[in-house]
């Protein structure tokens, strides 16, 4: 997997990285396979980890339905503390979750940083796991 891999963060920091992506249900499993191993192969290509934060755009007909427009990059924060990061290997293994995102919610990201929007996120009762939700703002 992506953990085969290191990334240079800065001149002292070196880590390895997996991605999380969670939906209720899909008929799509295939393409959300194909999906992460695109990301995946973008990052080894470039040699560019995922930032907290970072957005990824997503090509119109995407798989994922009309209102999911971005991808979001952050913590795992609904799952277990222990999907944060695994230590048993020379560079510490740090997990992103995607997150899909809705129009409205990157205009929050785009304008008032994703520090914001995590805050905003704190407060809210959202389904993420939900590809037809509504938007948690």
């Amino acid at each position: 997997g992506l953990s085969n891999y290191i990334f240079q963060l800065n001149s002292k920091k070196e880590l390895r990285f997996e991605i999380l992506f969670s939906l209720r249900e899909s008929k799509e499993s295939i393409s959300v396979v194909e999906m992460l191993a695109n990301i995946s192969s973008y990052m080894i290509e470039t040699k560019n980890p995922l930032k907290r934060g970072q957005l990824i755009s997503l090509q119109e007909n995407h798989f994922l339905g009309e209102k999911i427009i971005a991808l979001y990059c952050c913590n795992p924060v609904f799952f277990e503390e222990s999907y944060f990061e695994y230590s048993g290997m020379p560079q510490p293994v740090v997990f992103v979750w995607l997150m899909p995102l809705l129009e409205g919610e990157v205009k929050i990201i785009q304008a008032e940083g994703w520090q914001k929007f995590e805050d905003i996120l704190e407060n809210s009762n959202c389904d993420f796991w939900d590809m037809n939700r509504a938007e948690c703002l």
